[in-house]
């Protein structure tokens, strides 16, 4: 199978995993691990190893992105707290990251975003050039993919981290960079502190 296909079959497997994950809370951290590893297992085979190494300010640059990031989506979280359709999807989205024990979520965080990286920052970015997409449509069918939770803080969140980690990527031409941005991003938003919580007075309306 060319990595053509193999590209077009991650992206399907991830379309599949998120509409899966964000809809049964209870697949939610097997089905987007499973899906998120695989895709950058499948366009491993053929590509070159991916460059690690990365300049001080590159890293710092990452860490940075991926707080700015979360700190964006947060925002934007305590925006949709104040209706009711925004407080519904808050609430779906921590039942889907709360369905498994803390410790666990920061370990799965890990390889999930390993893989995604290899997928999109590599096979489907590369430097910007000789990818399967170049940084525009890479973008564009990232926020695609997003799209199929059907959830604005997700979808949002999601092109924000497509946004910087490809940035990051092309600029540095190294993995890392982008890698520790989605780390950081992953780990604050599905493991601790997390999005808003709806609020109280609604929450059990919504839960």
């Amino acid at each position: 199978m060319s990595l053509r296909w193999r590209g077009t079959l991650g992206v399907l497997v991830q379309v599949g995993a998120v509409r899966a994950a964000f809809w049964q809370p209870r697949w939610f951290w097997a089905a987007m691990t499973t899906a998120l590893v695989s895709s950058g297992v499948l366009t491993a085979p053929g590509r070159p190893r991916p460059r690690l190494r990365a300049d001080p300010g590159w890293i710092a640059g990452g860490v940075m992105a991926g707080l700015c990031a979360y700190l964006v989506t947060f925002g934007t979280g305590r925006l949709l707290n104040r209706s009711s359709p925004g407080r519904r999807w808050l609430s779906q989205v921590r039942r889907c990251t709360d369905s498994r024990p803390r410790a666990l979520r920061a370990l799965l965080v890990v390889p999930a975003a390993v893989g995604e990286e290899l997928f999109w920052r590599e096979a489907m970015l590369g430097d910007g050039s000789q990818g399967l997409l170049q940084s525009g449509p890479e973008v564009a069918v990232y926020a695609a993919v997003q799209l199929a939770s059907g959830n604005p803080a997700v979808v949002g969140g999601g092109v924000l981290l497509g946004l910087v980690t490809t940035c990051l990527r092309v600029g540095s031409g190294s993995l890392t960079p982008a890698l520790l941005a989605h780390l950081v991003f992953s780990e604050m938003t599905l493991t601790w502190p997390g999005l808003p919580l709806p609020h109280p007075r609604h929450h059990r309306a919504v839960t």
